[in-house]
């Protein structure tokens, strides 16, 4: 990692998240910059160094946002990763959550729970809360749920999704618990049955949609190159490891990261197929520092996952399932796709944690769920079940 250090006045720091300078480039200097629209004026927060009054997420990082948590059982969580590159039917941004199986084939149980951080509810200028959705409800069988707690213990329903919605903004009203000084929301979503059936959200608000900008701390920001070739490497998750503030690489490898602590930080590197990286940096308060990455492929922070995929006969028997799909999912959202071998033997590689893996082939679904370790290797055998 190579780290250029420049401090900047804090109204420059707007253009230089804006703008995520690229390659090896020097900082222009401030004279030469010129001021960037607000975010109130683009009407989004995402640039660094900016936050939503009261609760505001967007997804725009495709991770699991700082301070939410996911729940599940069965097939598969909440997805943060466009999987399928299926598309955004709520709002067209390109950042989204979805429920739901990927890809489509098969039937599976599906119990998932996408949870906001604790906010205080009472602060909030209007007691509502609003979203942006898509929802395939098909059957009895579907749950999709939007729910509250004020104490952490007991949760009410305070929406139901009971048809269809494309390209639909929804708005809760959530007056009666206008006095709770510390509330949390949960989007839940179950089915059991066959696939076709989805629910995106997006634009999550609570209070004021409007941005501020955040005092103290100061941003991060660079690019992720891999050594051998020089070219850009996309989604590679970047992380403050002293705060949990994290977020991807784009397509040209650049990352912009706001962390609120000043002083000597460490960042941690991570991209699928190349060995995760660390390294020191010291941020100036309102500074900004420059922290360019040149990776090698090696894979050896991830947990290392094998096994087979065979289809289930009703006789008993089973036979390899050749060519048969998985979803490697782990617990930040982050997915891949492997196929497996001719003797349905399969490998890929994970972050450690907990780990969903989703299995499709020829109409039939198996899934597991894991907990692994970094450089832990984990069998999982999956059988796909006859229809008999």
């Amino acid at each position: 990692m190579r780290t250029r250090r420049t401090s900047l006045p804090r109204h420059l720091i707007r253009t230089l998240a804006a703008t995520a300078v690229a390659g090896t480039a020097v900082l222009a200097p401030a004279t030469a910059q010129a001021e960037a629209p607000s975010p109130e004026a683009a009407g989004d927060c995402s640039q660094p160094g900016f936050a939503y009054d009261g609760i505001g997420e967007g997804f725009d990082d495709k991770l699991l946002p700082r301070d939410w948590t996911l729940e599940s059982t069965g097939a598969t969580p909440w997805r943060l990763d466009d999987p399928h590159d299926r598309g955004n039917h709520a709002t067209g941004d390109e950042g989204y959550a979805v429920a739901g199986i990927y890809p489509y084939g098969g039937t599976a149980d599906l119990d998932t729970t996408l949870y906001t951080p604790e906010f205080d509810l009472s602060a909030a200028t209007e007691p509502a809360l609003t979203f942006a959705t898509s929802y395939i409800a098909l059957g009895a069988d579907v749950t999709a749920e939007v729910l509250l707690s004020v104490d952490g213990e007991n949760w009410a329903s305070v929406w139901t999704g009971t048809e269809d919605l494309r390209s639909s903004t929804q708005t809760v009203d959530l007056s009666a618990w206008a006095d709770a000084d510390t509330a949390r929301l949960g989007f839940h979503y179950s089915y059991t049955g066959s696939e076709d059936r989805w629910w995106i959200v997006d634009d999550v608000f609570v209070g004021s949609p409007a941005c501020v900008e955040l005092q103290g701390g100061g941003i991060v920001h660079g690019t992720f190159t891999d050594a051998a070739t020089g070219e850009p490497y996309a989604d590679a998750v970047v992380t403050d490891t002293s705060t949990g503030y994290r977020t991807r690489t784009d397509y040209k490898g650049e990352y912009a990261l706001y962390t609120p602590v000043t002083g000597e930080n460490r960042l941690s590197l991570y991209g699928a197929g190349y060995a995760s990286a660390a390294g020191d940096i010291e941020l100036l308060e309102d500074g900004s520092i420059r922290a360019d990455w040149e990776a090698v492929r090696g894979d050896t922070a991830p947990a290392y996952l094998s096994g087979t995929v065979t289809v289930a006969e009703c006789d008993g028997s089973t036979v390899p399932a050749a060519g048969a799909t998985l979803q490697v999912i782990d617990g930040e959202g982050l997915s891949r796709q492997v196929g497996a071998d001719d003797n349905g033997e399969w490998n890929a590689t994970a972050y450690e944690g907990t780990i969903y893996l989703v299995v499709n082939h020829g109409g039939g679904t198996d899934s597991a769920v894991l907990t692994a370790e970094s450089l832990e290797e984990r069998t999982v055998d999956l059988v796909i079940a006859p229809d008999c």
